[in-house]
Order: structure tokens, then C-alpha cells, then sequence
């Protein structure tokens, strides 16, 4: 008996998992993933099969397009769908594949794991096949959760640093140390590529250096301090490129033939767009008063001028 005023709570047990029916949730990023969703809808049909287990054929979900970096697992509109249907059905577990087939981080599954605990639903995962409505069931998977996020992150981090150094060599991200074949790859716009006199690589190639590019260095800053007065702006980036299209400036890549995937060849337009101004600006690099000294900066209007030339020759290399 409970003392005299005192709250009297009722304990509720926490099921394990038992042989019995399932809901079963798959879930894709983009539509053209279907691919994905099959293999782990063959996968849950096998795990079923070996742990005595059935799947409801009304309890499966496809969440095909939906991404689980952008949206927590409860959020999904095939979830919310879902779990009214298990309420309804009777039916207290949940079938996924893998982790990342639901939860985009650790705090994503710690709120889920408790929402559905209160609901009295719990999640059975295949890979790895661990128990969820256990304690050290749940303490494993935030782990694994966890060391994921780690390497996402690690991942970042690593593809940051390789930006960087591309940018200290004042190289696209797109582009490459050495020229190629591939009429594609280019240094960043306001810089040139060339070989050195003397030297080569161990290869025996040339070796190639970027210098900058006055004319288009021009123009970058003319792109660079548009964009940073304007910041927040709607549709400055549309703007940027009128006034460049307004200008006469031909497009970084204008009149060269460029290859698509697939190896389809197409001759670049000199207009300027926002995505131009865009991968412009994310690429930028502006050239220091060493590399290129402020008195050696022509005018816009000779710059303008030598850019429209060359665009007229189109022989003349960059």
C-alpha cells in the first residue's frame, strides 16, 4: 500500500521482443533510389523469415524521397501515417533495416526512442540486430549513432581542408594542378595556368603554375564586392550576372566546348547566369597585392574590352 497522500504510480513493463506481427518502415532519399528500398525490403522479408516473424502486409511503408538529414524520423509524414496505423493494428513493433534508414543523428533517436516508448512502440533494427526495448539495447545504438556522426563529420572536415588547399593554389574545386585533355577542367576564374620554363614533375610532364589574371581579376572583384554590399538581397545573384550580361563581359567559359556527362559535347554560352555568379563567388580568389600589384589592374572598361577580344578569338587560350 502507498502511503497516505502520496502519488501512487502503476510500473509498466517493457516488452521485449517476442515472435509476432511487425510494421515494417524503408525509406530512400530521392525517388530514383527504388533500388534501395527493394534491398531492404528483401532483407526484412528474410530476417522476418528466420526470427518467426510476420510482417503486416497493411504495416509497410515505402518512404521513398525523403531525406533524414533535412527531416527527424517523427516529423516524416510516412512515420506520422505509420505509427497511427500500429495503434490502431495493434502492433507495437517496428521493423528497419539500418540505423541511418531512420535517424539523421543521435539526438534525432534519443527523442524518438522516448516518443515511442510512451506510446508503447518500439523499434527492431536488422543491422545490426539489437533490441531496442532493452536498456543496453538502446545504450549500443547511440553509440554506433554516435561513431557515425564522428566520421560524417571527420568527413567534412577532411573535404574541407582539400578545398582549401585548392584554393591556395588557386585552383577550381573543378579543376586540376596540370592541364588535360578534358576542356573542362580550369584553374579559378581570375587565374591562368601555365607551365614553368624549367622543371618538371616526376613523370616527366611539365610542371604548371596559376598566375593572376588582371582582366578577370577585375571582374572578380567587381563580382565580390556586388555580392558583399548586397548580402540578403533577393535575387542578387540575378542581378549580379544582368549587370555583367549588361557589360558585355563573356562568361568565364564562353564559346569553349565543353563535355557533359556522357560524353556530350556543347559549346558554352557567354551570357552570364546565377549559377556562374554562384560557382564564381564560391571559388573566388582574389589575387594579393604581391601576386598582382593594384597599379598593374587595368580599368573595367579595359578589362571588359580584353575579355570581349579574346572571346572573339576563341583560339586564344586562357
Amino acid at each position: 500500500m502507498p502511503r497516505s497522500g502520496s502519488i501512487h504510480r502503476k510500473k509498466t513493463s517493457t516488452p521485449a521482443f517476442t515472435t509476432g506481427i511487425v510494421a515494417l518502415y524503408a525509406r530512400a532519399s530521392t525517388d530514383q533510389q527504388e533500388n534501395s528500398i527493394h534491398g531492404q525490403l528483401e532483407a526484412a522479408s528474410s530476417y522476418a523469415t528466420a526470427n518467426q516473424l510476420t510482417i503486416h502486409p497493411d504495416l509497410i511503408t515505402q518512404d521513398l524521397g525523403t531525406s533524414a538529414v533535412k527531416l527527424p524520423f517523427l516529423q516524416r509524414p510516412a512515420v506520422i501515417k505509420l505509427l497511427r496505423q500500429c495503434e490502431r493494428a495493434g502492433v507495437n513493433q517496428i521493423l528497419i533495416h539500418k540505423p541511418d534508414r531512420a535517424f539523421r543523428n543521435t539526438l534525432d533517436l534519443c527523442q524518438t526512442l522516448i516518443h515511442l516508448s510512451e506510446r508503447g512502440i518500439y523499434i527492431r533494427l536488422i543491422t545490426p540486430d539489437i533490441d531496442l526495448s532493452k536498456p543496453i539495447g538502446r545504450l549500443i545504438i547511440q553509440l554506433l549513432t554516435a561513431v557515425a556522426e564522428m566520421e560524417i563529420s571527420t568527413k567534412s572536415e577532411r573535404v574541407d581542408a582539400a578545398y582549401e588547399s585548392l584554393r591556395r593554389r588557386r585552383i577550381s574545386r573543378n579543376g586540376s594542378a596540370e592541364n588535360s585533355t578534358n576542356p573542362n577542367i580550369r584553374p579559378s576564374y581570375g587565374w591562368i595556368t601555365h607551365a614553368t620554363p624549367t622543371g618538371t614533375s616526376a613523370k616527366g610532364k611539365p610542371i604548371y603554375v596559376q598566375t593572376a589574371h588582371p582582366e578577370e581579376q577585375v571582374i572578380l572583384r567587381l563580382i565580390v564586392d556586388m555580392h558583399q554590399q548586397s548580402q540578403g538581397q533577393h535575387g542578387i545573384l540575378t542581378t549580379i550576372a544582368r549587370h555583367l550580361n549588361d557589360l558585355g563581359v563573356p562568361s568565364p567559359s564562353a564559346g569553349k566546348t565543353l563535355v557533359k556527362k556522357g560524353g556530350i559535347t556543347y559549346t558554352a554560352s557567354h551570357e552570364w547566369n546565377a549559377a556562374k555568379v554562384t560557382s564564381v563567388i564560391e571559388h573566388q580568389v582574389l589575387a594579393t597585392e604581391e601576386e598582382l600589384p593594384t597599379d598593374l589592374l587595368p580599368s573595367l572598361e579595359q578589362a571588359v574590352a580584353a575579355l570581349s577580344k579574346r572571346h572573339a578569338n576563341p583560339t586564344q587560350e586562357r
